[in-house]
């Protein structure tokens, strides 16, 4: 069973040193995992839903503890350049589709990821736990 990604956020953003940090991530290293890095880190995207939080009904936390980890390679859907005819409204219902199957821990986290509010990692950890990783 994979970790809740907002576990390792939360591991993370607890760390006190970079090397710590290179460590956690590399202790979790997965392609999701680093494509999720890479929505945290990257500083030219720009998020197309709305800033706030929406009206969504959190899941039932044992029902969705991995379901994230299927669900980062679809968040291209909610940024500049990832699906540019899908109409704004169709994208935020998507995204709160999104937050509402995701597990509670996660849908906060990814409410911050969205705003810009998620601290904790930067570019430099990310390339230095990742070498060649980031291409932008």
């Amino acid at each position: 069973m994979k970790p809740l990604i907002a576990g390792i956020v939360k591991e993370l953003k607890a760390a006190r040193s970079q090397k710590r940090k290179i460590e956690i991530l590399q202790a979790n290293d997965h392609p999701t995992f680093r494509e999720f890095c890479a929505y945290w880190v990257n500083p030219h995207i720009k998020w197309l839903v709305p800033e706030g939080d929406p009206p969504y009904r959190p899941t039932e936390p044992h029902d969705a503890e991995e379901v994230l980890w299927g669900q980062v390679r679809k968040l291209y859907v909610f940024v500049e350049g990832g699906a540019p005819n899908l109409n704004p409204k169709r994208r935020e219902k998507m995204f709160i589709d999104t937050l509402e199957m995701v597990h509670p821990d996660d849908a906060k986290m990814l409410l911050q990821l969205k705003d810009g509010k998620l601290k904790g990692l930067n570019e430099g950890i990310v390339r230095e736990a990742f070498p060649g990783f980031l291409t932008y």
